[in-house]
């Protein structure tokens, strides 16, 4: 008896502690709007799957950063998802349903990590049947984001090693891009890789036979606007260090693509000569598709050029030339090891653009030595972010922004090759002066 009025006492305390919270119900197809408070850090919304249905859950909020948790009818939880609809909220799916009662669950990562952790604010919870347009291998369509679609998906078959490339652009909205698997796994996204504020993921090596989805919306997911999207399948040529290779630009070639195998380490330098027949642009992508480093005019006679860049982790990459507008001309690609300035030489003058953001210097270190590193910029300001690395370890980091000159002290603890990695986040052209005091 005393066990029995003990545990109805502690249920009392818990309902007390942890007062029941709402639970509303929603059609597929439906948006609500609600309110995360103190007293209901979550809301859970029921709705029903007539079965073999596709649905994307979506959850937006300017006030929190957001969480969605799906659940079966057994109140097992298949599904949960942080930021993969962007910009701090949260989307599950697309994913295939049988018939039966959901409950999905909107929340705050900060709640979802801790009980004890409370968000509020306003948010939007949809939950939409998943509808994708067909695209094909270099098919160009148009489109246009509205307020009832904010995002459109479109689903093509590859196959495995196929290297696609996929662009959006839009003069209405900044563009975003994601390519998903069959199941609906981020697979690599893009922002701002086609410039003017359009997306370009690519080329990018499907990983398996299959079915892919393409979203394509704005940046905040909030814009609207006409868009073009396109998808290609591209021919990824393998280059070498050493190599030279020529590439004629004509009306039906705008764009040429290369793979090569790097190091951990190695420092390359990437140049493409046209003698002025034609502007470029050159890219250069890690093997996530992750763009590295972009130019347009570093080179000589206003040629791309990508200047010793070092690579940090072994692994296939990949190199885009591309026309920087319609025309036709020849240009001779290489691809060469560099060799970084050494400021054992005395002082380095690195220069960056709106483009060329990152610079790499090296010095030969000694076990226990305490160095400075002086940076000093020509005209204007800085906003430099210095990281000291030797035998792939950090030693030292600084940043700051807006500044004329700089002194960062620090202490080697090996011999041998120190790297010292600075980028100007700026993004304007600057020059700077780096000079080792020791």
């Amino acid at each position: 008896m005393r066990f029995a009025k003990w545990l109805l006492v502690l249920s009392a305390l818990l309902i007390a502690a942890f007062p029941a919270l709402a639970q509303e119900t929603l059609e597929v197809g439906a948006t609500v709007e609600g309110m995360l408070t103190a007293s209901e850090p979550f809301i859970e919304y029921t709705f029903e799957s007539a079965g073999d249905q596709r649905v994307s859950i979506t959850l937006v909020s300017d006030d929190f950063d957001c969480y969605l948790v799906l659940y079966d009818a057994d109140g097992i939880e298949i599904a949960s998802d942080d930021d993969s609809a962007g910009n701090l909220d949260s989307r599950i799916g697309p994913l295939t349903l049988d018939a039966g009662t959901y409950t999905v669950r909107a929340t705050s990562y900060a709640h979802r990590n801790s009980v004890d952790s409370i968000s509020s604010g306003a948010f939007t919870l949809s939950v939409a049947e998943f509808e994708t347009n067909l695209i094909e291998y270099t098919q160009r369509v148009e489109g246009e984001l509205t307020s009832a679609a904010l995002t459109a998906n479109y689903s093509f078959r590859g196959e495995a090693g196929d290297a696609v490339v996929i662009r959006l652009e839009s003069s209405d909205f900044d563009s975003y891009l994601t390519l998903r698997d069959t199941a609906g796994n981020e697979l690599t996204y893009n922002d701002d890789g086609a410039g003017n504020l359009n997306s370009l993921i690519g080329p990018f090596m499907l990983p398996e036979t299959g079915e892919y989805l393409i979203e394509a919306r704005s940046l905040g997911g909030t814009s609207t606007g006409r868009y073009t999207l396109s998808l290609d399948r591209v021919e990824m040529a393998q280059i070498a260090y050493g190599e030279k290779v020529e590439v004629t630009f004509d009306a039906r070639n705008s764009a040429f693509y290369f793979a090569f195998d790097a190091s951990a380490g190695d420092v390359i330098t990437v140049t493409a000569n046209s003698g002025g027949s034609i502007d470029t642009r050159l890219t250069l992508n890690d093997q996530y598709n992750y763009q590295l480093i972009s130019d347009d005019d570093s080179g000589s006679g206003f040629d791309p050029e990508i200047l010793n860049y070092v690579i940090n982790s072994s692994g296939t990459y990949s190199l885009v030339v591309q026309a920087s507008a319609p025309g036709e001309g020849t240009v001779e690609l290489t691809i060469s090891r560099g060799e970084l300035p050494s400021l054992d030489d005395g002082a380095q003058t690195i220069r960056f653009s709106d483009s060329v953001y990152e610079r790499s210097l090296r010095f030969t270190g000694e076990a226990g030595e305490n160095v400075t590193l002086n940076i000093t910029t020509a005209s204007g300001t800085m906003s430099p972010s210095i990281d000291i690395t030797q035998n792939g370890m950090s030693i030292g980091y600084t940043s700051s922004s807006s500044i004329t000159s700089l002194s960062f002290s620090f202490v080697t603890p090996d011999d041998g090759d120190v790297l010292v990695r600075i980028n100007e986040y700026s993004y304007n052209n600057a020059e700077l002066t780096v000079e080792l005091a020791r």
